[in-house]
């Protein structure tokens, strides 16, 4: 009897051990072991750097790499989240633009229990959730003072410059650093507005080429002219220097000194004076 009450102690005490495992914190990352019993669990943390360690039934462990990550925010299923996760945005006109973007950032380590501390999520949740909505709403704000002609061309770049900088400086505060923020293809503009840029582009090239098709006319009329300028200022030219005395002297190099062999009247010969 008293061994069977040793056997079952012993493997009441040996369920802990059976239930817990190392875990792994690889290079480039910072882990925070979390305690999930008493009355702070969740709460009570401790940030633990690369290594192997124990992590018991009522403990959990959660990586957070501290090297670059890439996440992008499309409307497209394939890509982060199986759902359209592209923003849209209103101009001062109260048009909707919509488009994809993508983000790029770092988790500084010195900040990782802070990060924690402040969420209780992990850095995909961070990403997926609070990142998203501070790009969001600063997105919406800047996009509210400019025109849909503003955000055009160059316009695109300087409205997204500003962004870059905007969201950088709210999420330095919490521990990330070195954001970047990139668009991804073009934005896509409400329908109106897209056929009626369409048709100013066509119209603009209807113009250029038919001011190039004058261009070349008037170069063409204009070599003519010119021809014929130049053909008449050598007619008269030749006009001005042909004198009798020249055509006789043009005649004189051209004779091979044979007079006629049949002949009526005078002979032509000429005025050697």
């Amino acid at each position: 009897m008293k061994s069977r009450i040793l056997g079952l102690f012993l493997a009441l005490l040996a369920v802990p051990v059976l239930t817990g495992c190392y875990e792994k914190v690889p290079a480039g990352n910072v882990g925070i072991k979390i305690y999930l019993l008493g009355g702070s669990k969740g709460v009570d943390h401790e940030v633990v750097g690369v290594g192997r360690y124990w992590i018991g039934m009522n403990e959990d462990l959660v990586l957070f790499p501290t090297y670059q990550q890439t996440y992008q925010f499309t409307a497209a299923t394939t890509e982060g989240k199986p759902v359209d996760e592209s923003f849209t945005f209103q101009t001062s006109e109260g048009l909707s633009v919509n488009m994809d973007m993508g983000v790029s950032y770092q988790i500084d380590p010195d900040h990782v229990a802070d990060l924690y501390q402040k969420f209780r999520k992990g850095p995909d949740e961070i990403t997926e959730g609070f990142l998203r909505n501070i790009i969001r709403d600063d997105l919406n704000k800047l996009g509210a003072k400019d025109s849909i002609a503003g955000i055009l061309g160059a316009g695109k770049q300087k409205m997204f410059d500003t962004l870059q900088s905007q969201v950088a400086a709210d999420v330095k505060m919490i521990g990330l650093k070195n954001l970047r923020l990139f668009t991804i293809g073009e934005l896509r503009l409400p329908k109106t507005v897209k056929d009626a840029i369409d048709a100013k582009i066509t119209a603009n090239q209807k113009a250029n080429q038919a001011q190039n098709e004058l261009a070349v006319s008037q170069a063409e009329a204009a070599k003519v002219v010119a021809e014929a300028q130049g053909q008449a200022q050598a007619n008269t030219l030749k006009q001005k220097t042909l004198t009798p005395e020249l055509i006789q002297w043009a005649a004189i190099e051209k004779w091979d000194g044979k007079l006629p062999n049949v002949s009526g009247g005078a002979i032509p010969f000429i005025n050697v004076k």
